[in-house]
């Protein structure tokens, strides 16, 4: 009960304590191992992230990259039952605002994502407000809107009006410290402002620049084949002596969800150095840009 009241101050009463309780008693567990042989609890469908954090704060926020039994892992990967987990923390100064989003299946303990909300929400408010902007500017490019101020300033109004927030400055700050979530925001723009979601499907070039190393493209293809997207034709290339990699990849999204989810995991791809698109109107008129 310490635990879960802990929690629900670290989320800011986004999450109510009754469905934190209810949560807490209801989980299934599984046990992991860690490189010394420390046997931790967590919660059935746990990932390497919620992992980390089980840890210690400190390692769940730097973390980098894992292993499971010894294979390169995702920090997304859900754990089984007597796996051996290890993680490796970076350089990075903190946390991924992405990390919080539920339905990238990063943070899935209640544990870790008050962890992080706990994390967005002490840092300064200009510091959110940049994090707020990013992210609309995600959905924008998302949404295929053109990435013009006005047209970004016209989104920011409408998700407030959407989200009914009392104006556009805390809206940014909600979404940047984690408080509201960036597909409860598109959600709720959907419901409000169903004209920007209206005859979404068409097909999408991404070209993606990253550290060449082995298993990048195979990255990219299973997590499109576990989203369910069509890939419509790929190709891939090194530059710079070798040391990055360029692929370019077609792909048909058939909803303004998929787009959002291929665009946010892409962004967290281990080595990522830049992501790049190219708009098409349609599928079915081809190859004709926007």
């Amino acid at each position: 009960l310490r635990q879960v009241l802990e929690w629900h101050e670290e989320l800011g009463g986004t999450t109510s304590l009754r469905a934190l309780l209810r949560h807490k008693v209801s989980q299934e567990r599984i046990y992991v191992s860690t490189p010394k042989g420390h046997v931790l609890d967590l919660p059935d469908g746990a990932t390497v992230l919620d992992f980390a954090y089980r840890v210690h704060t400190e390692i769940g926020h730097a973390c980098e990259s894992g292993s499971v039994d010894g294979k390169p892992a995702g920090l997304n990967q859900i754990l089984q039952n007597s796996e051996q987990v290890s993680v490796e923390a970076g350089t990075r100064n903190g946390p991924l605002r992405a990390w919080a989003e539920i339905e990238l299946g990063y943070a899935t303990t209640d544990r870790a994502r008050a962890k992080l909300v706990s994390y967005f929400r002490s840092l300064s408010d200009q510091h959110k407000m940049r994090i707020g902007r990013a992210l609309l500017a995600q959905l924008a490019d998302a949404l295929l809107l053109q990435q013009q101020q006005s047209d970004q300033d016209r989104l920011l109004a409408d998700c407030t009006v959407a989200t009914q927030l009392p104006d556009s400055a805390t809206a940014l700050l909600r979404l940047g410290s984690g408080e509201l979530l960036l597909f409860e925001l598109a959600q709720a723009l959907r419901t409000s402002e169903p004209a920007y979601f209206d005859n979404f499907e068409r097909a999408v070039s991404y070209t993606v620049t990253a550290s060449n190393r082995d298993g990048l493209l195979l990255d990219i293809t299973q997590l499109l084949n576990r989203l369910d997207i069509a890939l419509l034709a790929t190709t891939g290339r090194v530059s710079n002596g070798q040391d990055q990699a360029i692929i370019t990849f077609d792909i048909s999204l058939r909803d303004w969800y998929q787009a959002l989810l291929v665009s946010c995991h892409l962004h967290l791809l281990n080595g990522l150095l830049e992501v790049r698109k190219q708009r098409r109107q349609s599928v079915s008129e081809g190859e004709q840009e926007v």
